[in-house]
């Protein structure tokens, strides 16, 4: 299996499970797969909108966990090649 069928399918059957971002000792944020499939897709939809194509390179350096997972997927469901 793909990873864009795989976060597809986690999508729509786990909408009560997810991953949890912890930022600290006191901060953590919960995100469904659902969200995240979501989410993702709103950040491809910008990427898209400054003019990004599949088989394009994306070069991103991120510290923050949650914005990385969302360009992350982003580009894996748009079929754009990341360089960390």
């Amino acid at each position: 299996m793909d990873l864009v069928k795989k976060i597809q399918d986690l999508s729509k059957v786990h909408c009560f499970n997810g991953i949890t971002f912890i930022s600290s000792e006191q901060n953590e944020k919960y995100v469904s797969y659902q969200d995240l499939y979501h989410r993702a897709l709103a950040v491809l939809h910008d990427l898209q909108a400054q003019g990004m194509k599949p088989k394009q390179e994306l070069v991103f350096q991120i510290e923050d966990n949650e914005t990385f997972i969302y360009v992350f997927w982003a580009c894996i469901l748009g079929g754009i090649i990341l360089f960390l």
